[in-house]
């Protein structure tokens, strides 16, 4: 274990084929060729040369074999290295003995997985994190706008046709702005309304935590983590 650390690969494994739905362990034992089955209990001390953890993307699952009295029905018949850049040749087979799979979530009909691989565990998820995430966003985007000053301008729609008015118009407000910023006064014509419009959060709270609560159960991770 500590040689090739067995548990850190363990759990990388793990975690591959949680996020990916397919994670694997590659035993590196010197016994027979790659393609034959691994006789476990003929394995001696020395035996194992290495062991490498891969994903669902570095290897390729080959056809399924679906004799019901094999031990390994269900399961691909070989594993092979995905094509990668720089790879002379892809004849290497791996008997699937000699693989370790983890997946995360289980495909119930076995005629509907991936290579004989699984789903990731965010597919059932994504619903959920992704409402959780909308709505925080807008969230943060109503308190961003909590408070909306609406000025009334009488003649508005008729002047604003011009490049003068418009630039006339950006000046006046820019004055106005520096105005209450710097002497904390409102400069308006006296035909001119100014109202503002804030923004009401009292049920936004609850709205929120329902959200989270969902996707803490989607998770089912507690909430309080």
């Amino acid at each position: 274990e500590k040689k090739f650390g067995a548990q850190v690969k363990a759990m990388k494994a793990m975690i591959l084929g949680r996020l990916y739905g397919g994670g694997a362990l590659i035993l590196g034992v010197d016994q027979g060729n790659p393609e034959d089955p691994l006789e476990y209990e003929q394995v001696g001390e020395g035996d194992m040369k290495f062991l490498h953890v891969v994903s669902r993307y570095d290897l390729s699952a080959g056809e399924i074999e679906w004799d019901i009295t094999s031990p390994w029905y269900g399961q691909p018949k070989y594993f092979q290295p995905a094509n990668k850049i720089g790879l002379a040749s892809n004849d290497l087979k791996l008997h699937p003995s000699r693989v370790i799979t983890f997946t995360g979530n289980d495909i119930p009909d076995i005629n509907q997985r991936t290579n004989g691989w699984g789903d990731s565990v965010l597919q059932s998820t994504s619903d959920a994190v992704m409402g959780a995430g909308l709505t925080m966003a807008s969230v943060a985007q109503m308190v961003s706008e909590a408070k909306l000053d609406v000025v009334k301008i009488p003649g508005l729609s008729e002047n604003i046709t011009t490049q003068e008015y418009e630039d006339r118009l950006r000046k006046r407000f820019e004055f106005a702005n520096v105005a209450k910023s710097v002497f904390g006064i409102l400069l308006f014509d006296k035909e001119e309304e100014w109202q503002r419009i804030e923004s009401q959060f009292s049920g936004l709270p609850d709205v929120l935590k329902m959200y989270l609560l969902v996707a803490s159960g989607a998770f089912d991770i507690p909430s309080t983590r």
